[in-house]
């Protein structure tokens, strides 16, 4: 798939974990009921689609929710109709995806679909899963088994190595409106150590876990227990981070109380059971690939979100005429991937290119202009930052956040005048100063 992408001649192309696209349709539907729309959301939810995406490739297609078994089939028939060209990878041919999930009657015609408009390739010819093969060798360095305290000490040592005497702190990220806590978080070197129970015994999702994902390329997480499979819940969240973790190619250590071929206790044999037992084979074989060597040479980026993705991120914020704390710090965290304490020019720059962009449809600014904002400095605090988007909004008149690369000068001349005249606190110079 990664070949197949970077390949593809074309600009009108994307590549997405599944879990990631059903979270953006969702939460894209969502809006368009907050707007007041009434009708077929799907439509609006196709053209917008085909306006960034001809080609989507999706990684790890499955469909596990009746919801999105629904949505998919109405969606993919108005891709497709639209001349939509869809590219995905799956361990299910077309005939097994939503097996024995609820209401599955509604969901065939989907499968008829895919079916009739795509090429199935069976890639099962050979029996070798070489994820497991290329994991095998290094295991034991990255895979802490069983939970004693002689493995422990060896899990710490190996943190410790690679937070490299930063001081640990507890790390908030902000995802779809909500914040997900990570306690051990060394930001700078993009380093965070988890716990099993508060990953997967607490209601948390793909949306929490990509946004960990997006934050670190290095995740440590302890305490994992056997699985069984009465706890489904349990294990189709690990399962979920796992794949996460996968897909932005992060580095994970664990430490666990058994082999990753046998964390799943197996039991009795119904249908939902064999499914995850199934899907699990799947998180086995990943956990073994993500201890090899080849893939300890991929890391997960330190760029920005792509274009696409921060301007959508942007337009869910748009129907705000005000925006809040938790509003800013959102986009904050959006464009400082390596959460740094403070914003590089560059990142201030992209970030006002897309709302000039969102505003009036071009990127045309001029760096000029931003250069009275650093003053003396090269990095932008977050209290700076956070003036600079709300400075001025509770006035009647005043331009709407989104209007700010548009009217950049005059919000300048605003807080260069507030500093003037010691409107603002001089101490005040992170995020860490301020209290929600």
């Amino acid at each position: 798939m990664d070949m197949f992408f970077d390949n593809l001649p074309l600009q009108s192309k994307r590549r997405v974990h599944f879990h990631k696209f059903m979270l953006e349709v969702h939460a894209n539907m969502h809006k368009l009921r907050q707007e007041g729309h009434v009708g077929d959301p799907i439509p609006h939810l196709t053209a917008d689609l085909m306006r960034t995406s001809r080609v989507l490739c999706f990684d790890e297609f499955q469909v596990t929710d009746v919801a999105d078994a629904l949505i998919l089939r109405r969606l993919f028939s108005a891709m497709i109709d639209a001349g939509s060209i869809v590219v995905a990878t799956s361990n299910r041919p077309p005939t097994d995806l939503y097996k024995n999930g609820l209401q599955r009657v509604l969901f065939l015609p989907f499968i008829d679909l895919l079916e009739h408009s795509c090429v199935v390739h069976s890639l099962e010819a050979s029996s070798t899963d070489y994820r497991k093969l290329k994991g095998q060798a290094q295991l034991h360095e990255m895979y802490r088994h069983p939970l004693n305290e002689a493995n422990s000490r060896l899990f710490y040592e190996s943190f410790k190595t690679l937070v490299n005497n930063e001081v640990v702190r507890s790390v908030k990220l902000c995802t779809q409106g909500r914040v997900v806590d990570v306690p051990h978080a060394a930001p700078k070197h993009k380093v965070c150590l988890l716990s099993f129970p508060d990953m997967c015994d607490k209601p948390l999702g793909a949306a929490d876990y990509l946004v960990i994902a997006e934050a670190f390329h290095t995740v440590f997480l302890q305490d994992i227990p056997r699985l069984h499979v009465h706890n489904l819940n349990q294990t189709r969240r690990f399962i979920t981070f796992v794949d996460c973790m996968y897909d932005k190619k992060v580095q994970l250590y664990c430490a666990a109380d058994a082999a990753p071929m046998d964390l799943l206790v197996q039991g009795t044999s119904s249908k939902h059971v064999i499914d995850e037992m199934f899907a699990f084979d799947r998180t086995v074989s990943r956990l073994l690939e993500m201890q090899s060597e080849s893939y300890g040479t991929l890391s997960a980026s330190t760029d920005l979100p792509s274009t696409s993705h921060r301007l959508a991120f942007l337009r869910k914020l748009q129907h705000k005429p005000q925006l809040h704390y938790l509003d800013v710090k959102c986009i904050w965290d959006l464009y400082n991937p390596t959460q740094a304490t403070e914003l590089e020019c560059h990142e201030v720059h992209v970030l006002l290119e897309d709302l000039l962009e969102l505003h009036v449809g071009v990127r045309d600014l001029n760096s000029a202009r931003v250069d009275p904002l650093f003053r003396l400095r090269d990095t932008l605090s977050f209290a700076r930052f956070q003036r600079l988007l709300t400075s001025g909004q509770e006035e009647k008149k005043a331009a709407a956040w989104w209007e700010l690369g548009h009217v950049l000068d005059d919000r300048l001349a605003r807080l260069e005048q507030e500093d003037n005249d010691g409107a603002v606190p001089k101490e005040v110079t992170s995020h860490e100063n301020w209290v929600v």
